[in-house]
């Protein structure tokens, strides 16, 4: 009974501290790059392509090797038990050669096939990073936006009280209590509006996770400015040599002309060498047969129509290429304007918009406070200090998510084209 109760105890004891510990990384800040690794890790659909990739660098092997050898073995019935003739059997060992540089090209399209299952999953796990990101972003933006809206109501709810003593005191008007009111409405509407986006990035992102859409998350840790960027130049030579879409389409081509090639080979025929022993034929010495033969590849309208249609496929691949290459360097060079210009328009906000809307505010409040300004112009001026708190966080996340657009198309997220993470 000891020992049960001991038990007891212990896995108690290992519960709490399981749950212990999902309370602190909980209480942690959401780290992007985290994010990122855990959704590679557990996504659905990277792991399917995962497993394709395997597949198909499995086969690999088996395209290169020789067919399997055949064994023929026939009997004479009549002969069972005969003590004159004895049972007459017949046996033959055949093994079928291919020509030469057969196997050599069955083994370099199997290979170029899983070239394009690993081109296929690298470009997933651009996609599913450039999908994490931008969730994290839109995470960051309804955290800060819901911190702004506190702020705002905070100094609404100061405001009112102001307003309400100037009115009790004969020094105000109702209306400018009842302004209050209304905005501070206003602003409890927006606060539910955005708990409410709150909730559907939370699903979202844990869809991503392949977890409960109600799992709980961290809030997102800030993050400084963007790094500088790399030249354009730079950038799109290497979108070219490194986009997995594109290589993908290189080694589509490169298997559509091995295989052009192993059909033109298909032509030369296959030696079938043989080794039997014909039991039923006398003399013995006359048993033993050692024989070669080929096919005969005399249709030579299917091998033609063969040769074409990879041919075709080749030359699709290649205007496919070419097309994906086009619209590959249009996407960075418009990736890499969206963040230049996002963090010009960030800089134009820090350096003068929210300073000035600052002091407009508390111009305002002075003003009205003095009597000399109306309470309308302290609304509007507290609306203009939001609406510009709020465009400098979205210019923020526009830069983000530029950035993270711009790592997908050069197919190389470490490059340092992210702010380095806040914890």
């Amino acid at each position: 009974m000891d020992s049960f109760i001991q038990v007891g105890w212990r896995c108690g004891a290992a519960l709490l501290c399981l749950l212990w510990a999902s309370t602190v990384s909980a209480s942690e800040p959401l780290n992007s790059e985290a994010l990122i690794d855990e959704v590679l890790q557990r996504h659905p659909g990277a792991q399917a392509l995962q497993q394709t990739l395997r597949a198909a660098q499995a086969r690999v092997g088996a395209a290169g090797s020789l067919p399997d050898p055949q064994l023929n073995w026939t009997l004479a019935p009549n002969t069972i038990a005969d003590d004159e003739l004895g049972t007459r059997q017949n046996w033959q060992l055949a093994q079928t050669l291919p020509w030469p540089g057969k196997l050599a090209l069955q083994r370099d399209v199997a290979m170029s096939a899983s070239q394009i299952q690993a081109m296929d999953l690298a470009s997933l796990r651009l996609h599913i990073v450039e999908q994490v990101r931008r969730h994290y972003g839109q995470w960051y933006l309804v955290h800060q936006a819901l911190a702004i809206n506190t702020d705002e109501q905070a100094l609404l709810a100061e405001l009112a009280t102001v307003a309400t003593q100037h009115y009790a005191s004969g020094r105000g008007s109702q209306q400018a209590v009842l302004q209050a009111q209304l905005r501070g409405a206003n602003l409890r509407r927006e606060n539910l509006a955005l708990q409410q986006r709150k909730r559907s990035l939370l699903a979202a992102i844990n869809a991503l996770r392949d977890r409960p859409l109600d799992t709980p998350l961290a809030a997102p840790a800030a993050w400084s400015g963007g790094t500088q960027l790399p030249p354009l130049p730079d950038l799109l030579a290497r979108a070219q040599d490194m986009q997995p879409a594109l290589l993908g389409l290189k080694a589509r081509r490169l298997m559509s002309e091995q295989r052009a090639s192993l059909v033109e080979r298909d032509v030369l025929p296959d030696v079938r060498v043989s080794l039997g022993h014909v039991g039923t034929m006398d003399p013995a010495e006359k048993r033993l047969q050692a024989g070669i033969s080929l096919n005969l590849p005399l249709n030579f309208s299917r091998r033609r129509h063969d040769i074409e249609a990879a041919r075709a496929e080749a030359q699709s691949a290649i205007w496919a290429q070419r097309d994906l290459a086009g619209q590959t360097a249009a996407a960075v060079a418009s990736a890499h304007a969206q963040v230049v210009q996002a963090r010009a328009t960030l800089n134009l906000y820090e350096a003068e918009l929210l300073p000035l809307a600052r002091q407009n505010l508390a111009a305002a409040r002075a003003d009205w406070r003095s009597g000399a300004g109306d309470f309308q112009a302290v609304i509007d001026a507290e609306q203009q200090l939001l609406d510009t708190r709020l465009g400098a966080e979205r210019t923020r996340v526009d830069e983000w998510t530029a950035r993270a657009a711009l790592a997908r198309q050069v197919a190389d997220p470490s490059l340092k084209l992210f702010a380095q993470v806040q914890p």
